[in-house]
């Protein structure tokens, strides 16, 4: 219109590279025709704009928090800036940082945009990261899943125990712990408090919608009711479960009688049933109460009809029968061993005694002895009788004994006769006065049970040549290499002469001490001599003490016996054995008298390591002529100081002593019976006897150890086993863990 302007814009898009020019023509109907405008420009290479990546998934983020930033590359691969038109991001996703700013991308540069996912809802979510750009228009796709939060609740506030033996666990109790939510629960920590464990728990993080269990044991140190706490921890909040439970004794077996004697019994032929009552004198029940026997004579004993069955309640009794079937002649003995497979709990060994007897089986030759005339005071020579066992069994203890004015010599019937085997034994006759004499010799076994005896007469008179007194010298039993004390013979010439040449001679074993016998000895004098017993070997030993004089009528004689006294110790099974401090190594001796030999032994530990106790059951044993003994040896570690002595209270401290007998062997094999017992408790209670320290061993000590227990390493103890002035021993090891 006429007065009035419009604008034209014009656009520059070049098809190619370099300078450009061109014109404008504006015609309208105006004077001078047309009107134009020149126009001028240059052609750059096209920019190019990428995104990297073109996708991202967050995955799976809680819903109501933020997930980290993941980043985005924005790449202009051109030769000119390229402006931004435009950037924005679709919810619930959101740019986190931009460093490509919003009006323009530098040419031939790289930028970084980070964007979050937060989602406000749980499940799959989609959205798109868009720039729009001189180059075009670019995106992104991004996607991610909502997820509920986590969730922990437990499955129990409160678990209660049974009874649980004080020193055990009791089986595991659990609590659940859920995680009902979309995503892990993390940060899980359980710990407990009083006498309880964890004994399995969730780890320190809970997958989602899953559940784990944490296993809970109760392990009283005490008896009564005990109580505690199961804490479980989390990133959510930390909760509490209650504990209790009751501790209680463990079960303890106790019999009665605390050993079986049994009464003669012949061979093969079954006794009357004993019956033993077995205990449980403890605080809890126990399982499967059984009955082990062994040792040499195991064979000749058996157990019978039981009351006992697979559980013993505290504070009620069983019975069990024992019955004795002697399998040979003499004596037997073997240990019967009652047990429970309930952990913890000590067996307890009875004594079993028994002898075997055979009807008949002793013969002698000849059955009669008659004597001649022998003056008062004087000795005939030996008159000698054969002894026959005829029986099909061994005639063990082997007895011999003679009336008196009769004596024994030149005895070779000592210990056992075996079946079908003879013995020989000389027989003096020694009158005190004139006149007949009569007598008997009687010959008996453990295993025979009629004797076999031999009439003996004679007569005391005539002239009186050398009168001596005592008529016979018994000397017992004497160690090997050990001498005697003397016993003095007086020696009288009774006659109205002087006796001249006077001599006296003694045999091998025996010994002349103290002798005041001259060579002369006048009318109604008298002089002494000593006489001792010195044996070189184990078993019987006799002879003659011979008194001569070329002008006595006849010579004397003084009857001596002895039994030489010696002994074997061997092991029963490993000399060497490895335990942990606080716990018992356990060895049994085996002790064989030799030759007849019978006696009291006693027992006793060397050199022991620091906090070990040296034990011995039995304290002291007698072993019979035939027999075998046994005695455990019991080396209990981790004690408060070092000592040696039979099965007794010894002072060691409670706590590691609680602690080792909570693991003694269960096979204790012979006469652990009321005093082991009796010891226990007393050393529970916690009583006190005098100890001795030392340091024996070759183990080397490592690291540090807690007050009581005995330091790791090898140790050698020797033990000695004394009897009538013999010792004997040998070395155990034993090794602590």
């Amino acid at each position: 219109a006429p007065g009035t302007s419009c604008n034209i814009q014009v656009t520059f898009a070049p098809t190619a590279a370099g300078s450009r020019t061109g014109q404008m023509t504006i015609s309208a109907n105006i004077s001078g025709g047309q009107l134009t405008v020149a126009l001028s420009g240059t052609g750059t290479a096209a920019g190019v704009v990428t995104l990297t990546p073109t996708a991202v998934d967050f995955g799976q983020v809680e819903v109501g928090t933020t997930s980290p930033p993941l980043q985005v590359a924005v790449g202009n691969s051109g030769a000119t800036a390229i402006p931004i038109t435009s950037l924005s991001i679709t919810p619930p996703f959101t740019i986190a940082s931009n460093a490509c700013g919003t009006s323009s991308l530098a040419a031939d540069t790289d930028c970084q945009l980070t964007v979050e996912f937060a989602p406000t809802q749980a499940g799959a979510a989609t959205g798109t990261l868009t720039i729009v750009d001189g180059a075009g228009t670019q995106t992104v796709a991004l996607t991610g899943t909502g997820e509920a939060p986590p969730t922990d609740a437990l499955g129990s506030t409160s678990l209660t125990f049974p009874g649980t033996i004080e020193g055990q666990l009791s089986t595991a109790q659990t609590v659940s712990l859920t995680n009902s939510g979309g995503v892990p629960l993390t940060s899980i920590a359980v710990s407990v408090s009083g006498p309880f464990q964890v004994s399995s728990n969730c780890g320190t993080q809970l997958v989602a919608s899953s559940s784990c269990s944490i296993g809970v044991v109760f392990a009283p140190a005490s008896v009564g009711i005990l109580t505690g706490t199961l804490t479980v921890s989390d990133i959510l909040r930390t909760q509490t479960v209650s504990l209790s439970g009751t501790g209680v004794q463990a079960p303890l077996l106790s019999v009665s009688p605390a050993n079986l004697t049994f009464a003669v019994q012949q061979v093969g032929i079954a006794s009357a049933p004993s019956t033993l009552t077995v205990s449980n004198t403890g605080g809890a029940a126990m399982a499967n109460v059984g009955f082990q026997i062994s040792g040499v004579g195991a064979n000749s004993f058996a157990t019978g009809a039981t009351t006992c069955g697979a559980t013993l309640s505290n504070g009620s009794s069983c019975t069990v029968q024992v019955i004795y079937t002697p399998a040979t002649a003499g004596g037997s003995a073997a240990a019967l061993v009652v047990s429970s497979s309930t952990l913890g709990v000590k067996a307890v060994t009875v004594a079993l005694n028994g002898t075997g007897q055979g009807l008949a089986g002793l013969d002698v030759s000849p059955s009669q002895l008659i004597f001649p005339t022998i003056s008062p005071g004087q000795s005939s020579a030996a008159q000698t009788v054969s002894i026959t066992n005829t029986a099909s069994l061994a005639a063990s203890s082997l007895t011999l004994t003679a009336s008196s004015q009769f004596s024994l010599a030149q005895n070779t019937c000592s210990g056992s006769l075996a079946a079908g085997a003879s013995c020989a034994v000389g027989v003096i006759f020694q009158p005190i006065a004139s006149g007949a004499v009569t007598g008997v010799l009687t010959v008996s076994s453990a295993a025979v049970a009629n004797s076999a005896t031999v009439a003996l007469s004679g007569t005391g008179g005539g002239l009186g040549a050398i009168q001596a007194i005592p008529a016979a010298i018994g000397f017992g039993s004497v160690g090997v290499g050990i001498v005697s004390n003397p016993i003095t013979v007086t020696l009288t010439n009774p006659g109205t002469s002087g006796l001249g040449n006077l001599t006296l001679a003694v045999p091998a074993g025996f010994q002349l001490v103290n002798n005041t016998c001259a060579t002369t000895l006048g009318p109604g004098a008298s002089c002494t001599a000593g006489v001792v017993f010195a044996p070189t070997s184990a078993g019987a030993q006799s002879g003659n003490l011979t008194v001569t004089s070329s002008t006595a009528s006849a010579a004397a004689a003084v009857s001596l016996v002895g039994i030489g006294f010696d002994f074997t110790v061997a092991a029963i099974g490993p000399t060497s054995q490895s335990v942990a401090s606080g716990l018992t190594g356990s060895y049994t001796l085996l002790i064989t008298p030799l030759n007849g030999s019978q006696g009291m032994f006693t027992f006793q530990c060397g050199s022991l390591p620091a906090n070990v106790a040296c034990l011995f059951n039995p304290g002291n044993e007698t072993v019979s002529s035939g027999a075998q003994g046994n005695v455990d040896v019991e080396i209990a570690t981790g004690q408060t100081g070092s000592a040696s002595g039979s099965m007794a209270p010894l002072g060691w401290g409670l706590v590691p002593l609680v602690c080792g007998l909570a693991a003694l062997p269960l096979g204790w094999r012979r006469r652990r019976n009321a005093l082991l017992l009796a010891a226990l408790l007393a050393i529970l209670a916690g009583g006190v006897s005098s100890c001795t320290s030392s340091g024996g061993g070759t183990g080397g000590l490592g690291g540090l150890t807690k007050p009581g227990a005995t330091p790791a390493g090898t140790y050698t103890i020797p033990v000695t086993v004394t009897s009538t002035g013999v010792q004997h021993g040998l070395t155990v090891t034993l090794t602590v863990d």
